[in-house]
């Protein structure tokens, strides 16, 4: 499971970049499939070029037992009315091979904040919601949702610079609602 993150959006990186011109060193591809507006937000692929040492990061910190690592990508979402470098939600997705697992790990987060937050999604779906503290310190969320064979994981990108507090337990729940119909 990705630990709570807070991300320095990097410089050096040229923003405005094509998915396919996203450079090399992503240890995560971007997700081709993932529509440039879901649930109301807008995909920023300028965040998405300039992330590359947070990418690397998630997939360490993803079960290589559990997930398919190959099958892994991402994508980030601006929340409206939020400005920027705030506002931005990572999703990362990919195949696996035992949901209990990963919802097991999913609800037993290290330093989390609460219990989970289990989310009715309907359809077979299953998800858990969880609150912990991220390297700066802020109580960040993570929703995780799964299939029989896929998962997927939305998280607030919180900026090491002028971060404002980032979606609850309960909001990300909500966000995650809204975001599920134009993601499956």
């Amino acid at each position: 499971m990705l630990a709570a993150c807070s991300v320095e959006i990097r410089s050096d990186v040229k923003s405005g970049q094509a998915p396919g011109d996203v450079p090399a060193t992503l240890a995560i591809p971007p997700d081709a499939a993932a529509p440039d507006t879901a649930g109301g937000l807008t995909r920023n692929r300028d965040t998405e070029a300039k992330i590359p040492d947070l990418l690397a990061q998630a997939r360490e910190q993803l079960p290589a037992d559990v997930v398919a690592l190959s099958s892994i990508t991402f994508a980030v979402y601006h929340q409206p009315g939020i400005d920027l470098p705030n506002g931005d939600i990572l999703l990362v997705r990919g195949a696996l091979t035992d949901p209990d697992t990963l919802l097991a790990a999913a609800r037993s987060r290290p330093g989390q904040q609460g219990p989970p937050l289990d989310v009715d999604l309907g359809a077979g779906l299953r998800s858990v919601c969880t609150q912990s503290p991220d390297a700066s310190g802020y109580l960040a969320s993570v929703c995780v949702w799964v299939t029989a064979d896929k998962f997927s994981e939305i998280r607030p990108l919180v900026p090491t610079t002028a971060p404002v507090a980032p979606p609850t337990t309960a909001e990300l729940a909500e966000l995650m609602q809204k975001l599920l119909p134009d993601l499956q």
